[in-house]
């Protein structure tokens, strides 16, 4: 700061007189306002109008939303902004907003005024500056509103279609799985016309009222012919030997109790 110009500090004033802040001992903590409102002598003809263009073109880059009003009667001019990112210290800020001063020669008024430069949290710059003229303020409180209420509404209608999505895939997979039931049904049932419901070659014929395949698609009652169980099967010659062993297990059970009985008897 000792090489500044002291007339040039002398117009700015002890707001930004920052070479007198010591620095401090702790970590300075990350600033929350990110509004900010400067105030200078009204800027008029060529020569303000080209500073003016100046500050949009930096606001471009630094600003969501940027503004320039003035004020005739008290002949100021007022430039109000919303950063991008809320600077991680004060004293950064204003160090850039002070050599911005510099470079482009704007005189920032009178010396002891600190209203010429303060930092702002959005409650307090739009109550300040109230609605922009050509519309709702990006970040205005009920911009913020809006985007709040458009945001549980498009959740909303996510959660729906979700709901929606999820019922019309899993109706499309029971679909499928039915199908690819009835597909392995008729194959099965293809085999069976050529081989039988058994290895000799057996047709068993349904009862009064059974049908050859489940009424109504599937899932359903199995046709007379197999079991669920069964169609799990690779094909129908595995259904017959499968058939063929449960009835081989039976047999020797049935024997087996004939011959208990046959001792029991003899006893």
């Amino acid at each position: 700061m000792a090489a500044f110009d002291p007339d040039f500090r002398f117009l700015l004033g002890p707001i930004f007189d920052i070479e007198e802040v010591p620095a401090p001992s702790v970590p300075v903590p990350v600033v929350n306002n990110r509004c900010f409102i400067a105030k200078f002598p009204i800027l008029r003809d060529l020569d303000g109008a080209v500073k003016v263009r100046k500050f949009r073109l930096w606001a471009s880059t630094w600003c969501c939303e940027f503004r320039v009003l003035e004020d005739k009667t008290a002949g100021v001019t007022t430039l109000g902004g919303i950063l991008v990112v809320a600077p991680a210290k004060m004293r950064t800020f204003q160090s850039m907003w002070l050599m911005n001063l510099r470079n482009w020669k704007i005189n920032s008024g009178v010396k002891n005024d600190r209203s010429k430069f303060r930092m702002l949290s959005l409650m307090e710059y739009h109550a300040e500056l109230g609605p922009k003229e050509c519309g709702v303020s990006t970040f205005s409180i009920a911009d913020q509103v809006r985007r709040e209420a458009a945001r549980v509404e498009g959740e909303k209608n996510n959660l729906i279609w979700a709901a929606a999505s999820k019922l019309a895939r899993e109706k499309r997979e029971a679909e499928e799985a039915d199908h690819a039931q009835y597909q392995k049904l008729a194959k099965l049932f293809e085999g069976r016309r050529l081989l039988g419901d058994n290895l000799a070659g057996t047709f068993f014929f349904p009862r009064e009222g059974m049908s050859w395949f489940a009424k109504d698609g599937l899932p359903g009652a199995p046709p007379f012919w197999c079991t669920w169980e069964e169609v799990e099967l690779p094909d129908w010659p595995a259904v017959l030997q499968k058939r063929a062993a449960q009835d081989l297990i039976e047999l020797r059970m049935m024997n087996a109790a004939m011959e208990e009985d046959d001792a029991e008897s003899s006893d």
